[in-house]
């Protein structure tokens, strides 16, 4: 069984709104929307959202997914998520992705879960492109780093096998087993974490130009997810058969 994890728990002080920044709106839709957009289209058994109480009950009725009460931090909310699925269901790949992600494709997520047949973890990373400098005046040589983005999956076992909350390990990369054999994925140029206001202005762009090179994978407009939606509500299992069928 294929399970997406979607992290909507967080508050956004960074990105300075009451309203945390994965509802704030990106071309009239919320920024979540374009992620379970994707992750519904995925080849995922289940999507499971970790949120704020505050939003679940919106999240379930707009969108017909399953939530659970997301973390204080992003480790929480992972340990969360491991405690349901350990709890209710037999999972074999796990696919955590950040609801801040909204260029996420399902296109990626099926890939990541066809390199879990191979290996114990996928990550999406990229090149360091700009110089890097340390604090002590040494030469940092970027070539020796890389950063690490969102989603990143995992063979369910391993990954509850070696996951610890109370650190401050960002990455559940820094836990795995020195024997984890691990996918490093560098092909996702779209990539943008909504951080900061202007990032919002900076993803309509991007969106705008897939759309231009008709490379656009997520609805036009809501309407197909909403109809989508209701039908979940519905009949759960099937609709989610048959929108498999229909990508």
């Amino acid at each position: 069984m294929n399970v997406v994890c979607i992290l909507a728990g967080g508050i956004g002080n960074r990105f300075g709104s009451a309203m945390p920044k994965q509802y704030h709106l990106l071309n009239s839709r919320p920024v979540i929307e374009y992620v379970i957009d994707a992750a519904v289209k995925s080849t995922a058994d289940e999507v499971i959202i970790a949120a704020n109480n505050n939003y679940r009950k919106d999240l379930e009725e707009k969108y017909g997914v399953l939530t659970i009460e997301g973390g204080k931090s992003r480790s929480s909310s992972i340990a969360n998520v491991l405690d349901y699925i350990r709890s209710n269901m037999k999972c074999d790949n796990l696919l955590i992705v950040d609801a801040v992600c909204p260029l996420v494709t399902f296109e990626l997520m099926n890939l990541y879960f066809w390199y879990l047949d191979e290996y114990d973890a996928v990550f999406t990373a990229s090149n360091i492109t700009t110089s890097l400098g340390r604090f002590d005046g040494g030469i940092a040589d970027r070539r020796d780093y890389f950063l690490i983005q969102s989603p990143d999956a995992y063979r369910f076992g391993m990954l509850e096998s070696c996951f610890k909350t109370n650190n401050d390990i960002t990455t559940p990369l820094h836990q795995l087993p020195k024997h984890a054999k691990v996918k490093y994925y560098f092909g996702f140029q779209d990539y943008i974490k909504i951080v900061f206001p202007h990032d919002i202005a900076i993803a309509e762009t991007l969106l705008k130009e897939r759309e231009r090179q008709i490379r656009f994978t997520a609805h036009a407009n809501d309407t197909v997810l909403k109809r989508l939606a209701k039908l979940r509500l519905m009949d759960r299992q099937n609709t989610k058969i048959w929108e498999k069928d229909l990508d």
